[in-house]
Formats: C-alpha cells, sequence, structure tokens
C-alpha cells in the first residue's frame, strides 16, 4: 500500500493501474487478482494511508506534548517535510478532489480527520502546551489552510515556506480572539 500511496501521490489522478504495479513490484494482473481493479486499489491505498494519520493523531493526543507531536506529524519538528513531500501532498489533495471513488471516501474521511486534530488540540489544553480554545473550529480552519497551503507551495517548490507559514497559521488559529471567544463562551 506504501508503493501505491507513493504513485498516487507522484502522478494525481491520471494514476495507471500499470503505473501503481510498478511502484508495488507487482505486475498490474496480480494486483487487480487481489484488489479488483484500479478503482478498488485506490480506495484501498486511501483507506490505509488514513488509517496510519489516524493512529498518529492518536498517538499525539496522548503523548505528554501533543502539540509538539502534532508539529512531528507535520514535518515541524525533527523530521522534515521535504520538496517531495510537498508535492504529493498536493497531488493527494488533486486527487481527493477529482476521483468518483473519493467522492464516498472523503467526507467520513475528513469529519474524523478533523476529530483526531481536534483531540490533539484538546490534549495540548489539558498539558498546558495551549490557552483554552475552540479545538473543533481551530482543526477545521488548519485543514482548510494545509490543503491549500500544500498546493500553493508545492507549485512553486518551497518547502521553507510552506514550514514557516504553516507554523504561523497554526500560532494565529491558537492565538486568535474569535477562537479564544468561543472557547470562552462554550465552556459557559
Amino acid at each position: 500500500m506504501a508503493a501505491v500511496a507513493e504513485a498516487l501521490g507522484q502522478e494525481g489522478p491520471g494514476v495507471t493501474l500499470a503505473t501503481m504495479a510498478r511502484h508495488a513490484g507487482l505486475s498490474a494482473p496480480r494486483l487487480i487478482q487481489r484488489h479488483g481493479g484500479r478503482d478498488q486499489l485506490i480506495l484501498a491505498a486511501f483507506k490505509w494511508s488514513a488509517a496510519r494519520q489516524f493512529e498518529s493523531f492518536r498517538r499525539a493526543a496522548a503523548a505528554e506534548r501533543p502539540l509538539k507531536a502534532l508539529f512531528v506529524i507535520l514535518g515541524l519538528g525533527e523530521r522534515k517535510i521535504s520538496a517531495r513531500d510537498l508535492r504529493m501532498g498536493a497531488q493527494w489533495v488533486v486527487f481527493e478532489g477529482a476521483s468518483p471513488i473519493m467522492r464516498s471516501f472523503n467526507r467520513p474521511y475528513q469529519t474524523r480527520l478533523r476529530s483526531g486534530l481536534a483531540k490533539v488540540f484538546q490534549a495540548a489544553v489539558r498539558s498546558g502546551e495551549l490557552p483554552p480554545h475552540d479545538s473543533a473550529l481551530v482543526a477545521e480552519r488548519l485543514l482548510v489552510h494545509l490543503y491549500g497551503m500544500a498546493i500553493y507551495y508545492s507549485f512553486i517548490d518551497d518547502v521553507a515556506g510552506y514550514r514557516r507559514e504553516l507554523r504561523r497559521t497554526i500560532d494565529w488559529l491558537i492565538s486568535s480572539p474569535a477562537t479564544a471567544e468561543r472557547a470562552r463562551v462554550s465552556r459557559r
């Protein structure tokens, strides 16, 4: 699944079964035998990738320093995001919107992704890393910014700009008066 996910990230919506098979080191008929066709293979790769992503959020929320763990996941910590990672992320965003098979997968995926991020932000509040804020709102807005930034910065091949803007965006979202006000009102 990792090889298929990489092929999807590199090629985008036009990825062929032959390309995915080549990345996986298998023949196209073998992939069809295992997964039932191109669309089923693509869906399996997205589900595999999503499961890994949700697990990383779960571990971040359970970490002693959840916000620091989130920064590592996003490529802002010890593991630095590369230009290749950025281009692959942008391709995934494009693919998610362009593929008919992804339309049925995407709504529950986005809901669960937003929930996982919100749990990390809630854990960061409990750990003292963050002041009280509306974690669901921050998670939703962060996803909107992440998708846009992945596409924009991949076009200009600027990893440093992406990392800098992502950090500024998170800081801005967390410190936003509207976010803090909503959290204060919802605690009443």
